[in-house]
């Protein structure tokens, strides 16, 4: 595994994702200041474009000189892409946690079976992706 290259990937999956929430929220007209709850679209669309981010940027990862694709390197990566995002939330959300309710509502959101499904199918799909790549070459 490329080290350098995997947390770049990894680093453009998660901003990507974030960029893809801020437009559907602005374009569904959600306002999480009305709510502690993370509404079902988002999760949804979180989801589907995770999935899609992951194996694109999985793509991306493998075109890199002497990377051999397959299901256990698309893993390895899928598992950096989950290492780096929730590194970068630590650093991302660490300003919440100076408010009274900062940790609950981080706990609530990682704590959502969702969140989990999310994180499974990005492993999944850059595993699948590094498997296709594999039997395409």
């Amino acid at each position: 595994m490329n080290i350098k290259r995997a947390i770049g990937a990894s680093l453009l999956t998660y901003v990507a994702s974030i960029l893809i929430g801020l437009v559907t929220m602005v374009l569904f007209g959600v306002s999480m200041a009305e709510t502690q709850e993370i509404p079902p679209l988002l999760w949804y669309v979180g989801a589907v474009s995770s999935i899609v981010l992951a194996s694109a940027f999985t793509f991306w990862y493998f075109r890199g000189k002497g990377l051999k694709p397959s299901m256990n390197e698309g893993l390895k990566l899928g598992g950096a892409m989950i290492a780096t995002g929730f590194v970068m939330d630590a650093i991302t959300l660490l300003p919440v946690l100076q408010h009274e309710e900062g940790l609950s509502q981080i706990m609530e959101y990682y704590s959502d079976p969702m969140f989990w499904v999310t994180v499974a199918l990005v492993v999944a799909a850059a595993g699948f992706t590094g498997m296709y790549l594999e039997k395409k070459r």
